[in-house]
């Protein structure tokens, strides 16, 4: 938007477009490292001149601002220049999971309604890409080799004109853990801003090298490697996460903080344990997109002392919530923390109005609403807001001092014999037998009492649990309608891209 002020006119659009530029203009920055994957790196001269470069060259092959352009690739660096690129153009950019089966691509494609696909061609994702193709010829879909031709041949000496701070950067698929995927437009400025309150939150600034072993077309790798970037950050992505390969990666890269679900901690922190590794540079674990054991926190702070760890909850529709401050990791250990700097976080009942502290209802927030609804949704989009208020199914309470108790997702809450039954503090109770990986608990038909609580749980190796042990972990902290009543022990959880539990996937065995 153009504002003026004692007569003089200044632009003050919050912008993705020319975020290499900002950093590659700068002297003492320009030929440091800003993303580096594997042998690939790329300086913030060499980033800028080949966005510049993609946006000149795909703009020539007829993309227009507003067109979507779709992304299936996994974690590299030309994911970046196709996103910044995108965001030069003007157009939106809609990351694909790369571990979506061919069914699922084509719904993401479809739900966009993308006019290019830029996708890998070669390796585990060639046939999907191929598939896609064939079966959608007005689909302009180019693969990375393509992509080179048209850095080669674009000019990246072209200025362009940034695109309004209200125009959608990204159209993002929400994580699907209740159902299909739901579509969410993010415009520039509330991404740009939502970083610059990470900044405030995280305190990650220009100093910082962060390691993102996510997966890149999720929000927490999409989201945390991009902020990285926005403030100056350098960029080290792991082409796909592996807990060894992460323990080594921070060492070699000296790497200051690590954006990681939980699951992903829980494992690296079995793979320190068999073969240990100098994490001295980590200063700052951020944890995300479920609860965190208390045992894993406990796990952490013996192997690395120093980190500082942060919790945050939040969601792709609604962004962040609450922070958990590293002062109040075992002071409020089940806590998800209190409001995140510009929202405010309340608990409502089922009529809207406020609930009394420590009494349970929904989540809900004000403030900086990152998609403020979804796509072609009006049912869902009328059921997060109620008078001003987000929520997105998340049941909890909030304590004397302000602080946010999540218990569960409303969906997967248990009605046993007509009580309400919380799968998550079953599984806080469980998480803190030794032995014990990771576990999900849910609900299962029962002509008697409705459902009956079954457990799913995962060993650490090495370590022997039974049945009996994982009751007997309940019988001193819940009442006894919420203890398990089947206990099914399995290698692995299902796991998406947030590092979430899909339970509905239990639900199916």
């Amino acid at each position: 938007m153009d504002v003026t002020a004692n007569g003089l006119d200044y632009q003050a659009d919050l912008s993705v477009a020319d975020l290499a530029g900002r950093h590659a203009r700068r002297f003492h920055r320009r030929d440091a490292e800003a993303v580096v994957c594997g042998s690939d790196r790329r300086t913030w001269r060499e980033l800028d001149r080949r966005v510049r470069g993609l946006a000149d060259g795909l703009i020539r092959r007829g993309v227009e601002p507003d067109d979507v352009i779709a992304v299936f690739s996994s974690n590299r660096v030309e994911f970046f220049e196709i996103v910044l690129a995108t965001a030069t153009i003007g157009a939106v950019v809609a990351p694909q999971s790369f571990r979506s089966s061919l069914a699922e691509l084509e719904h993401g494609i479809d739900a966009t309604g993308a006019k290019v696909l830029i996708a890998e061609s070669t390796g585990d994702l060639a046939g999907r890409t191929a598939a896609i193709a064939a079966s959608r010829p007005q689909l302009d879909v180019l693969d990375l080799e393509a992509c080179e031709r048209l850095i080669a041949r674009g000019d990246p000496t072209v200025e362009r004109t940034p695109p309004a701070e209200g125009n959608a950067f990204w159209l993002a698929l929400t994580g699907g853990t209740t159902g299909p995927p739901k579509l969410v437009r993010v415009p520039h400025r509330v991404i740009v801003q939502m970083w610059l309150y990470m900044v405030i939150e995280f305190e990650i600034g220009a100093r910082d090298t962060m390691l993102v072993a996510g997966p890149l077309h999720h929000g927490l790798g999409f989201g945390f490697a991009l902020q990285q970037l926005y403030v100056g950050g350098r960029v080290v992505v792991l082409p796909h996460f592996d807990a060894r390969g992460v323990l080594a990666a921070i060492e070699s890269s000296r790497a200051t903080v690590l954006p990681a679900a939980p699951t992903m901690l829980t494992l690296m922190l079995d793979a320190w344990d068999e073969h240990p590794t100098d994490l001295s540079s980590l200063r700052t674990v951020i944890s995300a997109g479920s609860s965190l054991p208390v045992a894993t926190k406990q796990r952490l702070a013996t192997v690395a002392p120093k980190v500082a760890l942060y919790e945050h909850y939040g969601a792709t529709e609604a962004g962040f919530f609450t922070v958990l401050g590293p002062e109040d990791a075992m002071r409020k250990p089940r806590s998800c923390g209190e409001a995140f700097f510009g929202t405010t976080v309340t608990v409502l009942r089922d009529d809207g109005s406020a609930a009394d502290v420590g009494e349970v209802g929904h989540v809900a927030k004000r403030g900086l609403v990152q998609g403020g609804g979804y796509v072609r949704n009006v049912a869902a989009t009328a059921k997060m807001f109620r008078d001003g208020w987000a929520s997105v199914g998340d049941l909890g309470y909030v304590d004397e001092e302000g602080y946010v108790f999540l218990v569960d997702r409303s969906d997967d809450m248990i009605v046993s014999g007509g009580v309400n039954v919380y799968p998550a503090e079953i599984e806080a109770a469980i998480e803190e037998l030794a032995g014990v990986s990771a576990v999900a608990v849910i609900g299962v038909p029962d002509e008697r009492w409705g459902e009956l609580v079954k457990a799913f749980v995962v060993v650490r190796p090495g370590h022997q649990v039974d049945e009996r042990a994982v009751v007997d972990a309940c019988t001193s902290r819940l009442a006894a309608y919420k203890r398990p009543r089947l206990v099914e022990f399995v290698d692995e959880l299902p796991i998406s891209a947030a590092g979430k539990v899909l339970k509905r996937l239990l639900r199916e065995r």
